[in-house]
């Protein structure tokens, strides 16, 4: 038995490393339900807000998102099974960058009880949305109406793998959403069973949380501390049980480049860290073992403690520093570093 490190990830979908994939694994999941039979009949659906409506962006997502809109407008219309994935206006040069950082909702419909949306319908919808809610503009796209269910998934799940721009006022807020389905679609991410009342992926009504941090805070820590595990093979079975004990406040770059200098290498030798490289399917992995299962916190204590007084803690929060600073820059700015 003996103890990995791994770096910790962030796991948010605004994170340009942990985001492709989380949004790749969730189009894996609804692929899956389309293969069971969900979304036969797919229709899309977007909409917008009105800026002459709302103080600003992040009001506007907040009022649509605390009013339940889209759920509303979805009830209204019959539609049971739905899903909507949140992307931002990038804006033109054109116009001013006027809509820059605004949001709107790429909605995915499962008409397959219901039947098309008729003239009826998207007069219905626009009377709500922008007549009596004064949200904004709808509109429902004739040339995806016959999509196939594959295709319909793939078009929406896009911003979720792409790396596209996110607003400041988008990450400076908590457990914000770029994806949510109704209670009819199911859980969104793998292994994740929904709860009663639950609305979709990433649901800040979700019971057992830690305390909620901006997105930004956790998107600047992403990588920059390391998950300690405790590794073992079943003697029964040999299957490989992994579970988690704790974390540990230093950063696998930062591990790696102390191994490459002999005197830092000897200390982390003496406290039996070993660093392994493993070759999977072609692709190397670099990573860092605990011997021995006794004071294996401690010796992470002391592990950190050593770095500490080395300067490399202070140079970990200086990356995490300029990281999020990066982060809310790049989503206040205009294309060609002007401020918005």
């Amino acid at each position: 038995m003996g103890h990995e490190l791994r770096a910790h990830k962030c796991g948010s979908r605004v994170c340009e490393l942990c985001g492709p994939g989380r949004g790749m694994e969730t189009q894996r999941v609804v692929l899956g339900k389309v293969e069971a039979g969900m979304f036969k009949r797919p229709q899309m659906l977007s909409l917008t807000v009105d800026g002459n409506n709302f103080e600003g962006p992040a009001a506007a997502y907040e009022h649509v998102m605390k009013g339940e809109y889209v759920n509303r407008l979805m009830r209204v219309l019959g539609v049971k099974r739905w899903l909507w994935t949140l992307e931002f206006h990038a804006g033109s040069e054109a116009t001013g960058y006027s809509h820059r950082g605004w949001p709107h909702w790429h909605v995915l419909m499962d008409i397959s009880d219901r039947g098309a949306l008729g003239p009826g319908d998207l007069k219905k919808i626009w009377r709500l949305w922008r007549d009596k809610w004064g949200l904004g503009r709808p509109d429902v796209s004739k040339e995806r109406r016959e999509l196939s269910p594959e295709r319909a998934v793939r078009y929406v799940m896009k911003y979720l793998i792409k790396a596209g721009y996110v607003p400041a006022w988008f990450l400076e807020g908590k457990r914000r959403r770029m994806i949510q389905g109704s209670g009819a679609v199911g859980a969104l991410v793998m292994g994740q069973r929904r709860r009663k009342g639950e609305g979709g992926d990433d649901d800040p009504r979700g019971r057992g949380r830690r305390a909620a941090r901006a997105l930004v805070e956790r998107v600047a820590e992403c990588r920059e501390r390391c998950d300690v595990f405790a590794v073992d093979v079943r003697a029964e079975t040999g299957d490989l049980q992994i579970k988690w004990v704790g974390v540990a406040e230093v950063s696998p770059a930062d591990l790696a480049e102390v191994w490459q200098d002999p005197g830092g290498r000897r200390v982390v030798e003496g406290l039996g860290l070993r660093m392994v490289v493993s070759v999977w399917e072609g692709r190397s992995r670099v990573g860092f073992y605990l011997e021995g299962i006794r004071g294996v916190m401690r010796r992470v204590k002391a592990l950190v403690c050593w770095l500490e007084r080395e300067g490399w803690g202070e140079r970990r929060r200086a990356r995490i520093a300029w990281r999020r600073a990066w982060c809310l820059s790049v989503g206040a700015e205009l294309p060609g570093g002007r401020a918005a």
